[in-house]
């Protein structure tokens, strides 16, 4: 055998009694601090429940609204392509509902509103500022956004959302007044082209509807001043009676023009306005959302039991190599593992001894 072979082989070897040595003191340690490492994840358990325990339930208030509008295949490419965001916001006006329930006009809506709801057979008045013990309107805005989700789904275009709060039925009010909201500010604050164009033209009719109210008056007036203007032959007359009944009728047509042409834009408008059609009303939630106590209790205890472990297990190697005990410690890992699992441990010697030997 050359000496880099028999050097390999030496290295191999020192590998496997430290990796043997590494587990078997791992192995030790666990073992010997087991009762500790019990009663410090018991310790934590108990603390764990004790907290889940004072953690109020809270309750998740959903409701969904179909998108309104229609959007074909081709404005699906366009949004696909970057291109034609306007032209989408047309097709699906709804698209816009979930800023708006986001927005800052509706949430301060929500915060000055009083809620009246049933908590165990009792009606209960309360405000969002009650609710939060909270009365900074920053503050309590962002607190809605926290307790508030809004959602869209990509295939359907179906928008969802949702309030969580400790009682049922102020959750279910939430999500309701959030919806009332939406329909309000749809109806009397957005604005289209077409309710522009309707705003436009009323003020238009208003200002030729005065005109041609004066010019009646003027030519009420010039007949009244000249009795038998029918029967005159006076060419001033004559030329003055014209100018007056033409203006009237110029002024007559634009007005049933502009008329025409606004009740064409308010039927516009309100076509233009996108519906708010609800899929799912505000749900009364019956099942707890909030805290998942059995959840949060097994994370805690899996995470626990390995930060207790490697605390153990750092401390126990600091304090062995300080004291350079660690072949004293192999061995009397070895008695140990021996006395308490003899069969075990004689199945593993022996696999290890006839390893050495091949």
């Amino acid at each position: 055998m050359s000496s880099s072979n028999f050097s390999d082989a030496s290295k191999n070897n020192r590998i496997e009694e430290d990796s043997e040595y590494n587990l078997f003191l791992l192995a030790s340690i666990i073992i010997k601090k087991a009762i500790f490492i019990i009663y410090s994840i018991g310790i934590v358990i108990v603390l764990t429940i004790v907290l889940l325990l004072l953690l109020p339930n809270k309750y998740t208030s959903t409701a969904s609204i179909l998108p309104s509008g229609s959007q074909d295949q081709l404005s699906d490419l366009k949004s696909l392509a970057g291109i034609g965001t306007n032209s989408n916001l047309n097709e699906n006006p709804s698209a816009l509902f979930p800023a708006i329930l986001k927005s800052l006009h509706i949430a301060k809506a929500l915060l000055s509103e009083e809620y009246s709801f049933h908590v165990d057979g009792k009606i209960k008045t309360l405000t969002l500022q009650e609710y939060f013990d909270e009365y900074d309107t920053d503050e309590l805005v962002v607190k809605l956004t926290k307790i508030s989700s809004f959602g869209t789904e990509k295939k359907t275009a179906v928008i969802h959302l949702a309030v969580e709060t400790k009682y049922p039925a102020f959750s279910q009010a939430l999500v309701a007044k959030y919806l009332f909201e939406l329909e309000n500010y749809n109806l009397y604050k957005r604005r289209s082209k077409a309710s522009e164009n309707e705003v436009y033209l009323a003020k238009q009719l208003g200002v030729i509807k005065e005109e041609l109210s004066v010019a009646e008056d003027e030519l009420e007036r010039f007949q009244a001043a000249n009795r038998n203007w029918r029967l005159s032959s006076n060419s001033e007359i004559i030329r003055a009676l014209s100018r007056l009944d033409r203006s009237v009728e110029i002024k007559s047509s634009i007005f049933l023009f502009l008329n025409k042409e606004f009740e064409r834009a308010k039927f516009d408008a309100q076509k233009d306005v996108p519906i708010i059609q609800i899929l799912d009303s505000p749900s009364l939630p019956t099942q707890i959302s909030s805290p998942q106590r059995a959840l949060i209790l097994f994370l805690v205890i899996v995470i626990s039991l390995f930060l207790v472990v490697f605390m153990v297990i750092i401390y126990e190697g600091f304090k062995k190599h300080s004291r350079g005990q660690e072949k004293e410690v192999l061995n009397e890992i070895k008695n140990d593992l021996q006395n308490t699992f003899p069969t075990i441990s004689k199945y593993i010697f022996r696999i290890k001894s006839q390893e050495k030997l091949i």
